[in-house]
């Protein structure tokens, strides 16, 4: 994740219900920081969306133990 990728990211929207997708609010440096798990996805034409691997890819509710790497 590059600061230029992080903050393109910040500003995307989606439409209802995928709004819960939307990272307003969040500061970019965030997104880059190793620590949060967030890594960009580059294709031919540049940024095609994001990943996180880790606590930020868990589902609010969920049963999440340590046996697998969560994703989002």
């Amino acid at each position: 994740m590059t600061a230029e990728y992080a903050a393109d990211i910040v500003t995307w929207r989606y439409p209802a219900p995928y709004d819960c997708y939307d990272m307003t609010g969040v500061d970019p440096s965030f997104l880059v920081d190793p620590a949060s798990g967030f890594h960009a996805l580059v294709g031919d034409g540049g940024l095609i969306g994001f990943r996180s691997f880790g606590p930020d890819g868990r589902v609010p509710g969920g049963d999440y133990d340590a046996s697998a790497l969560d994703t989002g």
